[in-house]
């Protein structure tokens, strides 16, 4: 079976946290998303399936396998996408993981983002970083990287005309990357079809931009190509993808987030946050490290309601949940604007969907 690498956010509700937990989150991280606990003793536990492959919090997996983790003492200013731990090869089967924060502040200087760990199994979305092997890039990109990237790295397009392709197996693809330029124009195919084109998001930021999303892809491998059609650059960063055996609604369709300029077609609980360094491990915690001084501003960026977590429908891993649960709903009503509020819970969830 493939081997992937699964991808689970602060947010989602297989994390189950203990204690006291707060939101925050800025654009640079993942969904935009973060959560961190003012409270000693607080934790935060997800089961999962991993198979074996080389390769102050504390962390522990099956309450044998430990590590720690303590922020820089000469520190500065906040860091992203920081690999707080990364554990040994696993055996193959299910996992506990169980995160305890044994010091604290009353302001947050830890947040967890994300949880990356290898596994075959397709019931989880998972994650493609732009230096993966099943990338070919024509011809070569210009290889960058920055505090804000996923795993500190990215790629770009240096003329018109280059691409890349990735081949992937699943039933839906986003494409994520920086912007520097609102001329951004680039086109995207998937399986030889017609080219849908592309610009920069109308609020776009220097990076973590969702640029492309296809839904609802047969099963089986795909091929998508993405061009440069101008001299600005395309940044790629990195790519999630549905699995085949996830639901999604019906009605097969290729979205490019609206561009800020035109551009012409031819066709749980509460939250955490986690970073994983090259190569990916077996599994690896991802966060960001704030000042005392940077957290207290941003601490209540997010906001949750006091027994549910507040989710944006937009998500590709909150779209693919909500058409678990509620599989006929209209899904043309919904719609990307600037504005979102939240109209529908289930369980412990409330949903915001743009309109």
């Amino acid at each position: 079976m493939t081997t992937n690498t699964a991808i689970v956010d602060d947010r989602d509700p297989l994390i189950q946290y203990a204690g006291t937990w707060n939101g925050a989150g800025n654009s640079s991280e993942f969904h935009s998303t973060t959560t961190w606990s003012p409270r000693q003793g607080s934790t935060a536990s997800l089961s999962f399936t991993a198979i074996p492959q080389d390769q102050a919090l504390t962390f522990a997996v099956d309450d044998s396998i430990n590590g720690t983790y303590t922020p820089p003492s000469d520190m500065t200013t906040a860091i992203h996408h920081e690999a707080l731990w990364t554990s040994p090869t696993l055996s193959s089967g299910n996992h506990t993981l169980i995160i305890t924060q044994t010091a604290a502040q009353t302001s947050g200087v830890i947040f967890l983002d994300y949880i990356m760990y290898n596994t075959t199994s397709t019931s989880r979305p998972y994650f493609i970083d732009d230096r993966d092997s099943r990338i070919t890039y024509t011809p070569a990109w210009l290889q960058e990287g920055s505090d804000e990237d996923f795993q500190h790295t990215s790629q770009k397009s240096l003329s018109v005309g280059d691409s890349f392709t990735l081949e992937f197996e699943g039933q839906s693809i986003s494409f994520w990357g920086g912007n520097t330029s609102p001329t951004q124009n680039a086109s995207v195919e998937i399986d030889g079809g017609p080219p849908t084109f592309f610009g920069a998001p109308p609020d776009a930021t220097t990076t973590n931009n969702l640029l492309f999303h296809f839904d609802d892809l047969p099963a089986g491998k795909h091929a998508l190509v993405v061009t440069a059609q101008n001299g600005e650059p395309v940044w790629a960063d990195y790519f999630l993808v549905t699995p085949n055996t996830i639901s999604l609604p019906s009605g097969s369709h290729a979205s490019p987030i609206p561009s800020s300029t035109p551009s012409s077609s031819k066709g749980s609980t509460a939250p955490p946050s986690i970073a994983s360094p090259k190569p990916t491990p077996t599994e690896v915690i991802v966060g960001g490290v704030k000042t005392p001084e940077e957290s207290a501003a941003n601490s209540s960026h997010i906001v949750c309601l006091p027994t549910n977590t507040v989710r944006d429908l937009h998500s590709p891993y909150c779209s693919a949940r909500f058409a678990e649960w509620i599989p006929h709903f209209n899904w043309s009503r919904i719609q990307r604007s600037n504005r979102w509020v939240p109209i529908v819970q289930f369980g412990n969830v409330t949903f915001k969907f743009y309109r």
